[in-house]
């Protein structure tokens, strides 16, 4: 089977530039107020950080996320091909969390429940254990499929042709 590798949507970026014009009404609003230098250090500070992420974002050609019948490649968890021997269940999560933006809009994890958590903890950054010890409802090994080109229901599909043909591979 050959690899199924996604990649990062576009529209995301256009998602982030609506979320980058809200970020500079609400700068504006210390601008009414008569504070100009905190108006010009959130202004500044925001948008050079922002332009420099996306930008990065948009030069990084690499697949998000890479699905073979060895195992499953998320570069934003960070720790490397997770083996589908290792995977217990994989099972899809929707969430209602944050703004009124994100209630319009629900997001989707694909979550993975491994056999020897452990061992792919010790792989993860510490920022990223961190940031997924946090997030109620999903586990921290995850895939959110908000920002890619397929929906979570075809990344289900591959993943389910993926386990398929490990399970063919190694029960020979």
């Amino acid at each position: 089977m050959a690899p199924i590798h996604i990649y990062l949507n576009w529209r995301f970026f256009l998602r982030s530039g609506g979320a980058m014009l809200l970020a500079l009404t609400f700068s504006i609003s210390f601008y009414k107020t008569g504070s100009l230098p905190l108006f010009w250090a959130s202004v500044t500070g925001f948008f050079t950080l922002a332009t420099l992420l996306c930008l990065w974002l948009l030069a990084d050609r690499r697949p998000y996320l890479t699905l073979s019948a060895a195992g499953l490649t998320n570069r934003f968890i960070g720790v490397g091909l997770i083996e589908w021997g290792d995977v217990e269940r994989v099972y899809l999560r929707q969430l209602h969390v944050g703004a009124l933006a994100s209630q319009l809009m629900p997001q989707h994890y694909v979550c993975l429940q491994l056999r020897n958590e452990a061992e792919y903890l010790a792989r993860m950054s510490f920022w990223n254990r961190l940031r997924w010890a946090s997030v109620p409802g999903i586990t921290r090994f995850h895939v959110n499929t908000r920002a890619l080109q397929s929906s979570a229901s075809e990344i289900m599909t591959h993943i389910a042709q993926c386990v398929e043909a490990y399970s063919a591979s190694h029960n020979r």
